[in-house]
């Protein structure tokens, strides 16, 4: 491998406005959301958003912890886990009563639908530090990504400690998500980065084009194929992880100009 487009072609879920490689969805995939879609299972054995074929609108976003200390952390892994599981099912907000301020922002309506959305956790190897006791824990496999030659970065692009990817068909369902997210967990992580993304409809059918006419994702493995998955996505407990990447997760920012910005680990997805 040696450039950070051959990487990107089989790593992003969803394309990006304006880069180069383009949404990895392979003809196989999973079905994926749609206009009044059903609701996702939340739990299960792996998350969803990775073998799912990803919906019309996707972001990703980095984020930096900022939380003071092992206990931070984890109320921080559990809102997170609170707000994915509402916001994938959906239903009405609470209300705190007219002393407190609005549950929600009111777009999506009163009753906030589940349109489908996936939220897609990942973790990054700068997580595993000194700051919550996490340095011997790190997995052999999940370590920063290294640079590719001729790649361009910029800092501000690259790294993070978590990454969350939400993927829905509608652009409000997203973007919805995202503002509850950061809402909740204001105070214990801080965006580092984000992108947008889209993925094209089938003209006239079969693998979508990207923004430069080419069909990506048409070798993609068949993601149905449980032992495939198994043996390329897929973890088992107590292995590295070694040269599996991380589903769904950002492999890098590529401009059409061909300059970058920089993915954040490469390894076990945590998935």
């Amino acid at each position: 491998m040696t450039d950070r487009r051959s990487f990107l072609r089989g790593a992003l879920a969803a394309g990006v406005a304006g880069a180069v490689a383009g949404p990895s969805a392979a003809g196989a995939a999973l079905p994926g959301g749609g206009p009044g879609a059903a609701t996702r299972p939340f739990h299960g054995e792996h998350q969803v958003g990775i073998l799912e074929r990803p919906g019309r609108r996707t972001i990703v976003a980095s984020f930096d912890v900022i939380a003071a200390g092992p206990r931070e952390l984890t109320e921080l892994l559990r809102t997170l886990t609170d707000r994915a599981r509402a916001l994938t099912a959906g239903g009405a907000p609470g209300d705190g009563g007219i002393a407190t301020p609005p549950p929600d922002s009111g777009v999506l309506g009163p009753d906030v639908p589940g349109g489908g959305l996936t939220a897609t956790v990942g973790v990054g190897a700068s997580l595993f530090d000194d700051r919550y006791g996490l340095a011997g824990r790190r997995p052999p496999g999940l370590t920063p990504m290294r640079t590719f030659p001729n790649d361009t970065l910029d800092p501000a692009w690259c790294h993070g400690d978590l990454s969350l990817q939400l993927s829905a068909d509608d652009e409000d369902t997203i973007v919805h998500a995202l503002r509850d997210v950061t809402r909740h967990t204001r105070g214990t992580m801080q965006v580092r980065w984000r992108m947008n993304g889209f993925a094209s409809p089938p003209r006239p059918s079969g693998t979508p084009r990207n923004l430069m006419g080419f069909k990506d994702g048409i070798a993609n493995p068949d993601v149905t194929d449980a032992r495939e998955m198994s043996r390329l996505v897929w973890a088992a407990p107590g292995t590295t992880g070694r040269g599996r990447s991380p589903p769904g997760r950002p492999a890098a920012r590529t401009s059409s100009s061909g300059s970058s910005g920089c993915s954040w680990s490469s390894g076990t997805g945590w998935a």
